[in-house]
């Protein structure tokens, strides 16, 4: 996760929400904790095969207090 100057946003609160297979997700992690993906990478684990879902989650972007800064993608 980049700013507007390319430069890598460490420590970005990221929830994850919707549904995964009928059943409700929610998790949240911060950017910066998944080095694999780049300085400021983060990633979510959902499980070890794949399951169907079709626009049922969506990402958004948090503050460390929990309020939104960005829209549900």
């Amino acid at each position: 996760m980049d700013d507007v100057n390319n430069i890598p946003i460490v420590g970005m609160v990221v929830r994850l929400m919707g549904t995964l297979s009928g059943s409700p997700i929610e998790l949240t992690t911060v950017s910066g904790v998944s080095s694999d993906y780049g300085k400021a990478g983060y990633e979510f684990v959902l499980g070890n095969i794949p399951l169907v879902s079709n626009k049922e989650m969506y990402i958004q972007l948090l503050d460390e207090t929990g309020l939104p800064m960005s829209q549900k993608i």
